[in-house]
């Protein structure tokens, strides 16, 4: 039997998962610690609270504020519809909604509007160790990239056509291409940065593949599907490494903490799986009355924000 820890109705199960469902490899002898760090109640499902951190500084969020707490002191800034943070280097850069980028020194607390017309959707990535990447949503088809150094901002010219998404993983920067937003014979293409003389991809896939459900590991050159309840593993030749079945229709799947854990987000529960030969290593179970709206999380970082209906919880793991 599995063993059963309990967080503040928040379950979590170690052990095998259920034959036939989820591969268990026997050399996995991984042992990970997932801590429930804060929890917050939103006022609303419609506007999404959320927990982040570093380690050091936390960042919490409502319509119209945003907090960051120190360990020491709690400071409040007037930023409306913020929806994400990251930490770098002593500065918090917090997006909303609007598409605006603010920059924020935590240590004389003085809060810069940096850029107002990014656009909407934007994400943020910490890259080549202290920098931060804007993934910024230019229309239906295409994104922008741009490098943020402190408070100055330079666009990345080159980038592929048709550019469906730009992720900053570690110290690589991946443009996802693709040629049609119509599931039957899309095409997928990966690009690193800087992108290469002939232009040519470093991964490309001629079949149905989802645009949402995907996750790279830079380590490895992996590249993750999902659709439905299936995964599907493959490196950047092409070459399928592994497909295998999970409990629960997939929300989202991510690598953390630098590739050493696979996350799969799910209507009731998380499932943690080992980065590498995808164990089963832990599932953190929700209370059935909690729908899941989002879960919030970066390749580099050891901290996770689950959101749901009823609460927004901050994990570390390790």
């Amino acid at each position: 039997m599995p063993q059963r820890l309990l967080m503040h109705g928040i379950s979590c199960k170690t052990g095998d998962a259920e034959q036939g469902t989820v591969p268990c490899f026997k050399g996995s002898r991984k042992i990970m610690q997932i801590k429930r760090v804060k929890s917050i109640t939103p006022k609303s499902e419609y506007f999404q609270e959320i927990l982040l951190s570093d380690g050091k500084n936390t960042f919490y969020n409502s319509k119209n504020r945003v907090f960051i707490h120190d360990g020491k002191q709690t400071m409040t800034f007037p930023i409306k519809k913020s929806y994400y943070c990251l930490f770098i280097d002593g500065f918090a850069y917090v997006v909303n909604e609007h598409g605006s980028l603010y920059c924020i020194n935590l240590k004389d607390q003085h809060c810069t509007v940096l850029q107002k017309n990014f656009g909407v959707d934007c994400n943020l990535y910490r890259v080549f160790d202290n920098k931060l990447l804007v993934s910024a949503k230019h229309n239906e088809f295409y994104r922008k990239a741009y490098i943020v150094n402190h408070t100055d901002v330079k666009e990345i010219c080159c980038q592929p056509k048709y550019c469906w998404d730009i992720l900053g993983l570690g110290n690589q920067i991946y443009f996802v291409s693709i040629n049609s937003l119509k599931e039957r014979n899309r095409e997928l293409s990966i690009y690193q940065y800087p992108m290469r003389n002939d232009s040519t991809p470093l991964y490309k896939i001629s079949k149905d593949v989802p645009l949402t459900n995907y996750s790279i590991e830079p380590n490895n050159d992996y590249i993750a599907y999902a659709n439905g309840k299936t995964i599907e593993v493959f490196d950047f030749s092409g070459t399928s490494r592994i497909k295998f079945k999970v409990p629960e229709t997939v929300y989202s799947i991510n690598w953390v903490s630098n590739g050493k854990y696979f996350l799969i987000s799910a209507m009731f529960a998380l499932y943690i799986y080992d980065g590498e030969d995808f164990s089963l290593i832990k599932k953190v179970e929700f209370p059935k009355s909690s729908r899941f709206l989002d879960v919030k999380c970066n390749y580099d970082s050891h901290y996770l924000c689950a959101i749901t209906n009823d609460e927004t919880t901050l994990f570390a793991v390790d």
